[in-house]
């Protein structure tokens, strides 16, 4: 009967141990978690900051190319166009002389 009570307690004690190592690894898995939690937060954070940049910096595009249209049209109203790829271009035109 002793026998018994003796491997009771050592199935309790282990048992015991058991359950303390897995809490523990709990708390260390909870504290991870919450490691987890926090940079996935900040990095929400960065994620939204650029796409405000980037809806920022597409609305300066969008006015840019609008401006850029309004440029090419005054342009080519008043026949300007060969005027100003001779300006942008001014070598290309010319030959190359060779010796």
């Amino acid at each position: 009967m002793r026998k018994k009570e003796i491997a009771a307690e050592h199935d309790t004690s282990a048992k015991d141990e058991k359950i303390n190592r897995l809490t523990e690894q709990v708390h260390e898995l909870q504290a991870e978690q919450l490691k987890w939690r926090d940079e996935r937060s900040a990095l929400r954070k960065t994620i939204d900051k650029l796409q405000s940049q980037v809806r920022g910096l597409t609305d300066q595009l969008s006015a840019i190319k609008t401006k850029y249209d309004k440029v090419m049209q005054f342009i080519e109203m008043f026949d300007l166009k060969e005027k100003l790829d001779t300006f942008l271009h001014p070598f290309t035109n010319t030959k190359k002389h060779r010796r």
